[in-house]
């Protein structure tokens, strides 16, 4: 009788479902190995897990479309060095949808935006990350409307 195979533990920054999780899910699939994704609160819990042996694996996001890199993981990777090590990479699709109670128009949503866009605009001394989030939002939004 052959000893039974240790599913590899990896894990994630987040939720049961989020992007992070799918994101492992389908950076597995062609390997074939199935794996058990466990979710953690923060980037520096993973991290730790990993580094203390708690899991095999992790799986971490450096980049994003519209936020540019996830400086958090860099800097992790630095003060892990040694303990952890890079073994792959996967790009993820993310897609979002945009949802509407009923009776909402196209008009209203525009509307919304632009006034969330004015309460955070820098000269108002508002957060400029936040405002150029919301610019880049209502920018696509104009693509689609």
């Amino acid at each position: 009788m052959s000893p039974k195979k240790k599913v590899p533990r990896v894990a994630y920054q987040g939720e049961p479902g989020a992007y992070s999780e799918g994101s492992t899910l389908e950076a597995f699939l062609p390997t074939g190995v199935k794996v058990e994704t466990i979710g953690h609160q923060t980037f520096d819990d993973v991290f730790n897990a990993l580094a203390t042996g708690a899991v095999e694996y992790a799986a971490v996001p450096v980049e994003n479309t519209l936020g540019g890199s996830i400086h958090v993981n860099y800097d992790l990777m630095l003060r892990y060095h040694g303990k952890v090590h890079v073994v792959g990479e996967h790009a993820y699709r993310v897609r979002h949808s945009l949802l509407a109670l009923k009776g909402v128009t196209k008009k209203d949503i525009k509307k919304a935006y632009y006034s969330l866009a004015k309460q955070h605009h820098p000269d108002k001394d508002g957060d400029k990350d936040t405002f150029q989030r919301i610019q880049g939002a209502y920018k696509r939004l104009k693509e689609i409307m």
